[in-house]
């Protein structure tokens, strides 16, 4: 049998107590508890404070999972929200509200410069609508309104760099699928190039020039398991999801991004949390429960990340995810 040194070309050294600063991959004894313990990179939900008001189809956007803010959104009964709640890591405050009530909005940037384009606004006629939005930490202030007027479309990057991926038009009421993809530079909007195929409830992650579009759901058909690289002027096919969903929450960069929650055709709503590293999608740690149509923190970094809201019927439930470092211990005394 091989020894540890042999594969990993060291010996396992022991401490009387653990390593201050252990490294990701280093192993030791404790000759105290005797114990072999190791630090290894471990995925894991939590829960975070509830939201003011349950509701899904809310825009989010944020930094991490200690600075998010979310906004608008639906619930039944209850209809359509303009209400804005901002989180510290621990619980949620009221924001400045929406112009108007809408959801299913392209969702971009921070806390504190966040953008909402495009949405669904229900009955009457037009469903859906071209405007922007723009917060600053306290206050919506209208922007250049979308060229193509479209709800439940995908949303990244910053409030001055943004992209508004796919969507559905007003004819049929919100099932005509689009394809359109538009640029936002703080000001206006600038057709790109579309997608290679007509979607909604899809979830974009990265920047304009390196965004990641994930799943989807397309009309006639099933939902959209495949994921797409665009580099700002070019999609190119990036690795299947795992389990066809649409609807879910994601955040990361085109490289190293997560997909949690949504819908599947088959199914109805999951729970599922998906890993993508630049080449391949893999399973990871599940939220506690279903949900679909959640808001996450968008630009969060694919190891620190939040899930808030969602339905149906609508939740207040927010789960922070964390991917790091973390002591195990592989024996006992």
């Amino acid at each position: 049998m091989s020894t540890f040194k042999e594969i990993a070309g060291r010996n396992i050294r022991s401490y009387t107590t653990d390593p201050a600063n252990p490294q990701e991959g280093q192993i030791w004894y404790n000759s105290t508890s005797q114990v072999l313990k190791g630090e290894v990179l471990l995925a894991a939900w939590s829960s975070g404070g509830n939201l003011g008001t349950a509701r899904y189809q809310l825009g989010g956007a944020g930094d991490s999972n200690s600075a998010a803010v979310v906004f608008g959104g639906y619930s039944v009964p209850g209809g359509g929200f303009t209400n804005t709640e901002e989180y510290d890591g621990s619980s949620w405050t009221a924001g400045g509200s929406l112009p108007a009530q809408k959801r299913g909005m392209a969702n971009a940037g921070t806390q504190t410069a966040a953008l909402s384009g495009g949405g669904f606004n229900g009955s009457p006629p037009p469903f859906v609508v071209a405007t922007t939005e723009e917060y600053d930490g306290a206050t919506w202030t209208a922007g250049g309104a979308l060229n193509t007027k479209r709800g439940f479309l995908g949303g990244c990057g910053l409030q001055t760099a943004a992209l508004a991926v796919g969507g559905a038009s007003d004819i049929p009421a919100w099932v005509n699928d689009v394809t359109n993809v538009e640029s936002y530079n703080g000001t206006s909007w600038t057709n790109g190039t579309a997608l290679p195929q007509a979607q909604r409830a899809n979830r974009p992650v990265g920047t304009t020039t390196a965004a990641l579009n994930i799943g989807g759901l397309k009309s006639p058909g099933p939902g959209v398991q495949s994921s797409q690289e665009y580099d700002g002027s070019t999609w190119t096919a990036a690795g299947n999801i795992i389990t066809t969903r649409y609807g879910g929450g994601a955040s990361g960069i085109q490289t190293s991004a997560i997909f949690f929650g949504g819908s599947t055709p088959a199914s109805g709503q999951s729970a599922d949390t998906e890993r993508y590293d630049g080449t391949s999608w893999a399973s990871d740690i599940s939220l506690s429960s279903v949900r679909f149509n959640n808001a996450s923190s968008i630009s969060s970094p694919s190891f620190n990340s939040l899930s808030a809201g969602g339905g149906a019927p609508a939740t207040a439930v927010t789960e922070e995810y964390t991917f790091a470092p973390t002591t195990q211990t592989f024996t006992t005394s």
